[in-house]
């Protein structure tokens, strides 16, 4: 509990809470019956029947435009000789006798 001392001249100085704390106690009596009747055995089950929290919000972040009507173009005969990118074997073979990839445990391990 926070609180201040209050010096009165001639007196034992007096402890008193502060105004934060007289607050937060107020706010806690106040909602804590409130809190407890929501979430009573009675009042629970009807939660079911409230819209979920940002349910519009959600329905306006939708796509309205549905599906795609565009035409997908016709690829380039130069692009569609193969899938991925046309490796050259002998000269990774080369490249790894010459420098061999490190071990990622053994450079981090």
């Amino acid at each position: 509990m926070l609180v201040r001392r209050l010096t009165v001249k001639g007196s034992v100085p007096v402890r008193r809470p502060s105004r934060r704390w007289r607050a937060r106690q107020a706010v806690r009596r106040v909602l804590g019956p409130v809190g407890r009747l929501l979430v009573g055995p009675r009042v629970l089950p009807l939660f079911r029947y409230l819209p979920l929290v940002g349910f519009r919000a959600r329905a306006r972040a939708m796509p309205t435009a549905g599906i795609w009507r565009e035409q997908v173009p016709d690829i380039p005969e130069h692009l569609a000789s193969g899938a991925g990118i046309k490796r050259d074997r002998e000269a990774e073979d080369e490249a790894f006798k010459a420098a061999p990839l490190q071990d990622f445990r053994t450079v981090h391990g």
